[in-house]
C-alpha cells in the first residue's frame, strides 16, 4: 500500500542571505544524488515496491523531472549505472555535458555534470580508493571498490578563476569510519595534488554520498580542516587459532595477546558463525588479528588486521609498522606464553608444588636479584617465576643453557625487536641499540627490571602504553598512515549543513534527513565548499524523519516509493562565486587571539 502512495521530493529553497552582485563573479546552483544502482534493488530488500516499479526507466522519470526543475550548473552523480543505456543523452536534453568514472569490479560509477556555457574542463582524474590496502600494508579491509571523481574546471567568466570539484561516493559501513576517514584523508590529498605545481589557487566542491552523518569524524575532518586519526585498541590483541605462533611472538614481546577459544574456532571455521568472535573483541576491547579474509569482509566485523600466515614475519612487520604499538624492552618475557597471563616473580620458593602455590597466595611479590643465577629450581638460588592466572600457574626460571626454553625466548624477543624496529625506518635505529643492551644485561628477560606487578583483573590487563604521537601530512601519508594523532588538509572547507546555516542551531529530533529506508535514515549526502571563495545563497529544503512519517508514505516510509526513484534525495544550493576571497571565520578567529 505504501508503494502506491504518492510523495513528491521537495523542491523549495531556503534563502540565507541576499545576492550582492557587486562582489559576485556569478552564481552556480551545485546539486548531488545518489541515483541508485540496479544492483542493490533486489525485490527482497525493497519488498514494499512492486517489482515493475524497479526499472531504471521507471525509476528514471521522476529522477530526471527533479533535476530538470533545479535547471544544476554542477551535478555529482553516484551509483549511476545506465550512463550508456541513454542517460548520458538524457542529461545532455538537460543542457549538461558530462564526465564517467567508473567504479572497479562494478557497473556503476561517478558522474561529474557540466553546463560547458559556464566551465571547461582542465584536468580530471580518478582515485582508486583501494590502494589503501597497499599503503596500510596488505590490509584488505580498505578494500571496498569505492572511488572519487575530480575535476579541475576554469571559469569562463570574469578573470577565468579555477574551480576544483570532487564527487566521490565513500564506504557505507558504520562500524568501519576507520575506512571512511582513510578514504577522505586520501580524497583531500588527491585535491591538494591536482593543484600542486601549477601556481594556482582554486575554489574547491567536495560531493557526494558520504555515508557520514553530521558531527562525524569524516564530517569533522573535511569542515575543520583535522581530526584525531583513529586508531584501533593497540594493546590489546585476539589472533584466530590459525595464528598460535604469532600469539606466542607478541606475549614474548610483553604484550595482551588472547587466542581464540575453541567454541569460537569451530563456529568460524565450521559453521560461518562469526557473532562469538566478534562480540568478544568488542567486549574485551581488542584488536583482531586473523589470516582469514572471510573474517576481514564481513560488515560487522570490529577492527581487525589480516595477517598471512605463510609468512608470519611479515606480517608481524605489517602490524607494528602500520598501527601504534609501543615496544618496550622491560617488558619483554613478562606474559606467559601459554594462557597470557602475566608473569611474577617469586620469594621464598618451596620443593612441594603445593606449598609453592600457597605461598604464592600469601607472598608479597619482589624484584629478584639478577645475580642470583642457577637453572636448576628449588636450589634456593634461582629466581623463580610463576604465572598469575590461578588455572595456570606456569613456572618459570633463567638458564644459561642455550638450548633452555628461557634462552630461546630471551633470543626471539630480540630477533623480534630488532625487526620491528628496523623496519618502522632508521630513525628508529637507537631503539634497536637501546634494546640489544637492555636484553644483554637480563636475566629473565631483565630480572631486575622485567617484573609486573600482580594484576587486579581476572583477565589480567597489561599496563596501558601511551600511543605514539605525531602529524600525518601529505607528504607522509604513505609512511605512516596510523601512527599521527591528526589528519589534516588544508581546502578550507564549510559544509551546506553547518550549524550556522540552521535558523535555531543545530536539531536533534527533527534533523533534516536525506535518505530513508527500512529502519535507517539520515543526513549522509553532502556539499562541502571552499568557505572563503563562496557564499551560500539559498539551500534546498530537506524534509525531517517526522515529515516523512506524516506523509503519505505513512510511519513506516522508505524511498523509493512510486513518485521517487532512489532511495537518496537531492542535495542543491546556491552559491555567489566571489570576485575576491573573503576572510573566514577561522581567520578572524586566529587574528582575534593574535590581538
Amino acid at each position: 500500500k505504501m508503494a502506491q502512495k504518492e510523495w513528491n521530493h521537495p523542491l523549495k529553497f531556503v534563502d540565507f542571505g541576499a545576492d550582492d552582485e557587486d562582489d559576485v563573479l556569478s552564481t552556480l546552483r551545485v546539486a548531488t544524488l545518489n541515483c541508485l544502482a540496479t544492483a542493490y534493488t533486489n525485490p527482497s530488500q525493497l519488498s514494499w515496491l512492486p517489482p515493475e516499479l524497479l526499472s531504471w526507466d521507471k525509476r528514471k522519470i521522476s529522477i530526471l523531472a527533479a533535476l530538470r526543475t533545479l535547471d544544476c550548473d554542477i551535478l555529482c552523480l553516484q551509483e549511476c549505472d545506465h550512463y550508456n543505456d541513454g542517460f548520458k543523452e538524457d542529461l545532455e536534453d538537460l543542457g549538461l555535458s558530462t564526465l564517467l568514472a567508473i567504479r572497479p569490479s562494478r557497473l556503476d560509477g561517478c558522474v561529474i555534470a557540466f553546463k560547458a556555457s559556464k566551465l571547461k574542463v582542465v584536468n580530471t582524474s580518478t582515485v582508486d580508493f583501494n590502494v589503501l590496502v597497499d599503503l596500510h600494508g596488505g590490509d584488505h579491509k580498505f578494500k571496498k571498490d569505492n572511488i572519487a571523481q575530480l575535476c579541475l574546471f576554469q571559469s569562463l567568466q570574469g578573470t577565468r578563476p579555477f574551480l576544483l570539484v570532487a564527487n566521490t561516493h565513500l564506504y557505507w559501513n558504520p562500524l568501519k569510519a576507520e575506512v571512511k576517514l582513510m578514504q577522505a584523508a586520501m580524497l583531500t590529498r588527491k585535491c591538494e595534488e591536482l593543484v600542486a605545481g601549477k601556481q594556482i589557487t582554486p575554489t574547491c566542491l567536495v560531493c557526494g554520498d558520504l555515508n557520514s552523518l553530521p558531527g562525524s569524524d569524516v564530517f569533522r575532518y573535511l569542515e575543520a580542516g583535522e581530526v584525531e586519526a583513529l586508531s584501533p585498541p593497540c594493546d590489546r590483541f585476539l589472533c584466530d587459532s590459525d595464528l598460535n605462533r604469532l600469539c606466542r611472538w607478541l606475549r614474548i614481546l610483553g604484550l595482551d595477546a588472547a587466542m581464540e577459544s575453541k567454541e569460537e574456532s569451530i563456529q568460524r571455521t565450521q559453521h560461518r558463525n562469526f557473532s562469538l568472535l566478534f562480540e568478544r573483541t568488542r567486549a574485551e576491547k581488542r584488536l583482531l588479528l586473523t589470516c582469514s579474509k572471510r573474517v576481514v569482509e564481513r560488515a560487522e566485523c570490529p577492527p581487525c588486521v589480516e595477517i598471512g600466515n605463510r609468512n608470519l614475519h611479515q606480517g608481524i612487520v605489517r602490524l607494528f609498522r602500520y598501527y601504534p604499538i609501543v615496544l618496550d624492552p622491560k617488558l619483554f618475557l613478562t606474559v606467559c606464553v601459554k594462557c597470557n597471563g602475566a608473569i611474577l616473580a617469586q620469594k621464598d620458593w618451596g620443593t612441594n608444588e603445593t606449598a609453592a602455590l600457597d605461598a604464592h597466595q600469601r607472598s608479597p611479590v619482589v624484584n629478584p636479584s639478577a645475580a642470583q643465577k642457577n637453572s636448576l629450581p628449588g636450589s634456593g638460588l634461582a629466581p623463580l617465576f610463576m604465572c598469575s592466572s590461578p588455572h595456570c600457574r606456569q613456572v618459570y626460571w633463567m638458564s644459561c643453557s642455550a638450548r633452555s626454553s628461557s634462552m630461546r625466548s630471551k633470543q626471539q624477543a630480540a630477533d623480534l625487536h630488532d625487526l620491528i624496529c628496523r623496519s618502522r625506518g632508521q630513525q628508529q635505529a637507537q631503539e634497536v641499540e637501546k634494546g640489544a643492551e637492555e636484553l644483554a644485561t637480563s636475566d629473565l628477560g631483565v630480572a631486575a627490571s622485567f617484573y609486573r606487578s600482580k594484576c587486579a583483573s581476572s583477565h589480567y590487563p597489561m599496563p596501558k602504553k601511551d600511543v605514539v604521537s605525531g602529524s600525518i601530512e601529505v607528504s607522509d601519508f604513505r609512511a605512516q598512515p596510523a601512527f599521527s594523532d591528526f589528519l589534516r588538509h588544508t581546502l578550507n572547507l564549510r559544509s551546506l549543513f553547518s550549524s550556522s546555516f540552521l535558523e535555531d542551531g543545530p536539531r536533534t529530533k527533527t534533523t533534516s534527513i536525506s535518505t530513508i529506508r527500512n529502519n535507517f535514515h539520515g543526513l549522509i549526502d553532502h556539499i562541502f565548499f571552499s568557505e572563503s571563495h563562496f557564499r551560500c545563497l539559498r539551500r534546498l529544503e530537506l524534509p525531517t524523519v517526522e515529515e516523512m512519517r506524516m506523509s503519505q508514505l505513512g510511519p513506516h516510509a522508505s524511498l523509493p516509493c512510486k513518485s521517487w526513484g532512489s532511495d537518496h534525495m537531492v542535495v542543491a544550493c546556491d552559491l555567489a562565486w566571489l570576485l575576491a576571497p573573503q576572510t573566514t571565520a577561522q581567520e578572524k578567529e586566529d587574528k582575534q587571539v593574535t590581538k
